[in-house]
């Protein structure tokens, strides 16, 4: 259930808490858009605030006018190189909205294609490492 506002880059090569369960499988680095400009996530902030979401009033670059409190998703099906996904936006620990995606790993796309890059960075992140931990 990563922040909203993240958009992971690339898996950890420091992990705060190696093995542990993280809503993107790994834990990835990567950069922050609350403020409308991209920047570094800092470290401090990286697991518990960005690869985990619910980050209202404990991270200092979360918009508290933002209604989402962070992204999960959701494998619904592995049918050979396609994943089809549930994309939830959450609020207050409830369903605020949500889409069917798939991705497709022979050609590495998503369909359909997410408008966020932050939404489109983490599916892509997610995808990636369940083939990775999950599918030979």
């Amino acid at each position: 259930m990563p922040c909203p506002f993240f958009e992971p880059t690339s898996i950890s090569i420091s992990p705060e808490h190696p093995g542990a369960r993280v809503p993107l499988i790994d834990e990835y680095d990567g950069c922050c858009h609350a403020k409308g400009e991209s920047f570094a996530v800092p470290d401090a902030l990286r697991y518990r605030c960005c690869n985990h979401g619910y980050s209202r009033g404990v991270c200092p670059h979360f918009p508290l006018a933002d209604h989402r409190s962070c992204t999960r998703f959701d494998l619904r099906r592995v049918d050979g190189k396609e994943l089809e996904l549930l994309s939830i936006d959450e609020r207050d620990h409830a369903p605020a909205g949500w889409h069917t995606i798939s991705y497709r790993a022979d050609e590495g796309t998503l369909c359909p294609e997410p408008p966020d890059p932050c939404e489109r960075a983490q599916l892509l992140a997610f995808c990636h490492s369940y083939l990775r931990h999950f599918r030979s």
